[in-house]
């Protein structure tokens, strides 16, 4: 998530995604769920994970100095310098954030922010947990349009930059699936062929979007844990331009505009003016047939003068609340900033299926 107020939440735009999603309690873990994938032929699709790879490491620290959490001692610490982790807070000042695992020895992990300064205390509780990447989500490619000629790739996932400023931010990297003998067989850098790149992150603060343009529709089942626990990103705003804010909602069940603490956390600025708003919510709605590089379906704002009742309201459309629109299961959307004092905001929505637990 964002640590700085310059670096901000960058998710690609799209649609045409078709999602479902189910759970399987577990006994003595958090409970388990898969998400099926499908993308239409010459249609993007905006993705997010939704479910997390499975915890490596649930504790609580005995010592943080610094960036440093001393978690115990025995192999498990060990596990995590064959792939790259986060450590997700789940109690305390700074539940729901999280922080990338940049070293460890048997009994310590080492972020490169300093927690201590943050707020963290030897009270909270902790995951370790490691990051999706290219290769994970599509094992050797399964459910991914594969590619014969690295020239002419058919299908792309296309990566964000998360320090992109400014409003209809484009994507940053593309990658695709090579299934052909001209190189290794495995995930590339579009362009660039010298090397796999399976172990590209995927970040909890992004989502991304397939581009299938290979003739045929595909389909990939994810399977992984069920967030749990909180998960959080932060929401800036820019001095001299308006901010796209391109999020996610992290869980795998819709989240209702009333539920998603988007307007109670800051994350948006209430309007006065009906017909002037602040800060606008644009969801994606991933229909069929949309094409590529589609725009929002919906935009929303949150009114807080007397013109209206307090509320959820669409764009243009002042009859009546709309408070219980959702966001998809794991769905993109666009929190439009407007100019004003540079900062971030947390926003950390409630699980909502947390009562079912």
């Amino acid at each position: 998530m964002i640590k700085t107020p310059t670096k901000f939440i960058a998710l690609l735009s799209g649609a045409a995604f078709l999602m479902s999603s189910a759970f399987a309690q577990g006994v003595t873990t958090d409970p388990v769920g898969y998400v099926t994938v499908a993308s239409t032929d010459g249609d993007d699709v905006v993705v997010s994970p939704q479910l997390l790879r499975a915890t490596s490491l649930t504790g609580i620290p005995t010592s943080i100095t610094a960036g440093e959490l001393t978690l115990g001692s025995g192999s498990t610490v060990d596990e995590f310098v064959a792939e790259a982790h986060f450590v997700l807070f789940c109690s305390g000042t700074l539940s729901g954030e999280w922080f990338q695992v940049t070293g460890n020895t048997t009994t310590t992990v080492t972020v490169s922010e300093d927690l201590v300064s943050l707020g963290a205390l030897t009270t909270d509780s902790v995951k370790v947990i490691p990051f999706w990447t290219l290769g994970t989500l599509f094992p050797d490619g399964a459910g991914f349009p594969g590619s014969t000629d690295v020239l002419n790739p058919v299908a792309f996932v296309l990566l964000n930059d998360v320090n992109a400023v400014g409003t209809n931010l484009s994507s940053g990297n593309s990658y695709f699936y090579n299934s052909g003998s001209q190189v290794a067989v495995g995930w590339y850098l579009n362009g660039a062929f010298g090397a796999t790149v399976n172990d590209q992150i995927i970040t909890p603060e992004t989502y991304f979007t397939i581009r299938n343009t290979s003739g045929a529709g595909s389909s990939a089942v994810v399977s992984g844990s069920v967030p749990v626990d909180q998960v959080a990103t932060q929401v800036g705003r820019l001095t001299a331009s308006a901010q796209d804010n391109q999020l996610v909602n992290p869980y795998p069940t819709p989240l209702s505009l009333a539920d998603s603490q988007l307007f109670e956390s800051g994350a948006v600025e209430g309007s006065t003016d009906v017909l002037n708003p602040i800060d606008f919510v644009l969801v994606y709605d991933n229909a069929p047939a949309s094409g590529t590089n589609v725009s929002p379906a919906r935009t929303y704002f949150y009114n807080i003068g007397s013109q209206v009742s307090v509320g959820w309201y669409l764009n243009g459309a002042f009859g009546a609340t709309v408070n219980d629109d959702t966001i998809p299961a794991g769905g993109a959307f666009i929190v439009r900033k407007a100019n004003g004092a540079a900062g971030t905001v947390k926003w950390s929505p409630v699980v909502p299926y947390a009562s079912q637990l």
